[in-house]
Order: C-alpha cells, then structure tokens, then sequence
C-alpha cells in the first residue's frame, strides 16, 4: 500500500517501482481522482517470482504440545506452534527440527521437499521420557541401560546383587515380584 497525505484536488499518479525478485503491481503507473485535498492510499501487490510453497507442521500428542512443543525449519530463528503453516517457502528440501522440551524426547530431524503452490504437510511425534528411581537395602542394583531417564516404551533390566551376607528377597515399590534380574518397560 502507498499512503499520500495532503495532496491537492485532482488526479494523482504513482508508478510501483521495480523490486528484484517480484512481480511489479499493475495498472503501473496508476491512477485516483482526489475530489477534496486530503489522503488517498494505492493498493498494489508484490509476487514472488521465486516459486515457493508452504509447511504446516502437527505435533503429537497434546501434552508435548501443552508442554510448548514447536518446530522450524533448521536454519531459521522463528520457531511455530503445532498447526501454524509457514508460508512463502521457496521450493526445494528442508530439515525440519523440534524444540527440545524436559520430559519429552523430541521427534527425530525430517526433511521435507515444498512444492510450488502447495502446502506440505507433516505430523510429528514427541515421546514422553520417563525416569527411573532406584535404590538398594544391603546391596546394590544395576541398571541396564545405565541412565536415569527413558523414552517410553524402553525395556529396561535390573539387576539385585546382595552385599555380603545379605540374599535377595523381592522388589518393592511400583512391582513386588521376586524375579532377578527384572526386565520392565517404562
């Protein structure tokens, strides 16, 4: 848009200048009829001569989302909800990536190919960490894979070794099995 204040009664002409890489806005030049001095305003639109496409990313599941779960393509600084479309993406391949969030293991990086006058479209999954607390009376417990934090789903082995003089009796807490090693799935 180009606004012109306090311009005289009668015919006002404007040209859009050129902008690399844009359409230029037509009629140009163009013209309005100011009847009583004042303002008058020219709408005109710049088109891409690159051809670009649009993303629009969703995020599952809706807690990661409440969480603040986002994305963006790797590269650029603004980071959008789970929805939000992206627009005026030149055409070409992108990688995608996620917002780290605590307790939440984030979606691998995704490249996504946008295509002239499209919007592609991709759905991606964050995976709730769980963690895992443990702890030993007279002994010790191993824990396969060794670390604190899980992603759901993970199969995890522990393992009672009694200190001397001490027999293992049974886990207690979430599971009361006797079982050694045990094997849970977080």
């Amino acid at each position: 848009d180009a606004t012109l204040t306090d311009i005289p009664t009668g015919v006002v002409t404007i040209t859009w200048g050129a902008l690399a890489g844009y359409t230029t806005p037509t009629p140009n030049p163009t013209s309005q009829t100011l009847v009583t001095s004042g303002t008058v305003t020219f709408n005109g639109v710049y088109h891409s001569l690159v051809p670009a496409g649009s993303l629009s990313v969703s995020l599952e599941p809706e807690g990661a989302v409440t969480a603040g779960a986002r994305w963006r393509r790797a590269g650029t600084s603004m980071w959008f909800e789970s929805g939000a479309v992206e627009p005026d993406i030149p055409v070409g391949s992108y990688p995608i990536e996620f917002l780290d969030l605590a307790d939440w293991a984030e979606p691998m990086t995704q490249t996504v190919t946008i295509g002239a006058n499209t919007t592609q479209t991709l759905t991606a999954q964050y995976v709730p960490l769980w963690r895992l607390n443990v702890s030993a009376s007279n002994g010790v417990v191993s824990v396969d894979p060794n670390q604190t934090v899980f992603p759901d789903g993970t199969t995890v082995t522990l393992t009672a070794t009694p200190a001397a003089g001490y027999h293992f009796t049974g886990w207690t807490g979430t599971t009361t099995v006797t079982v050694n090693p045990l094997v849970v799935t977080m």
